[in-house]
């Protein structure tokens, strides 16, 4: 008995290493309190469908988790996005003054070629809610060119873009 237990453990702590994927991701945050998940697959679907020129990208999944987490939870957060397997951080801007909406953005993303293959992005807002977070998670594909009209990469003084 006592074997099959540290197997078990030693299994959670050695798959816990390898990272985790974004699905398994954004079913860990949407099942926690004060979060709100919503699957945005078939509206992106039809609006790039109406809109062949604009959306030069194709979306096999879109989901976004939003909702208010604690100063621990943020911190986990950040663990979680940093434990993506096969992710790499590819933007990060952060806001320093009180009259930008988002506080924080952060884009995590697999890189395949001339694409992005998908995409997990953290965005905070800046609101009277302490911690109002919104996590997207596009899997597709998008060229590598077509990025920076997806995120605007502009550079202010009260913005650290990396």
């Amino acid at each position: 008995m006592k074997r099959i237990f540290f197997s078990l453990m030693l299994l959670l702590c050695v798959g816990s290493v390898f990272g985790q994927n974004a699905d398994e991701f954004m079913k860990r945050w949407k099942a926690r309190s004060g979060m709100s998940y919503e699957n945005l697959t078939k509206k992106i679907k039809r609006v790039c469908k109406e809109n062949p020129d604009v959306a030069t990208w194709t979306v096999k999944k879109a989901q976004v988790v939003r909702g208010v987490a604690s100063k621990i939870g943020c911190q986990q957060l950040q663990k979680d996005l940093d434990a993506l397997k096969d992710f790499k951080c590819v933007y990060y801007e952060k806001h320093n003054d009180d009259f930008d909406l988002f506080r924080n953005i952060q884009y995590y993303a697999i890189e395949d070629g001339e694409y992005i293959t998908e995409l997990v992005a953290r965005i905070d807002l800046n609101t009277e809610m302490e911690n109002a977070i919104v996590l997207v998670h596009i899997q597709g594909k998008i060229k590598q060119e077509d990025i920076p009209n997806i995120i605007d990469l502009k550079q202010t003084k009260t913005t650290t873009i990396k």
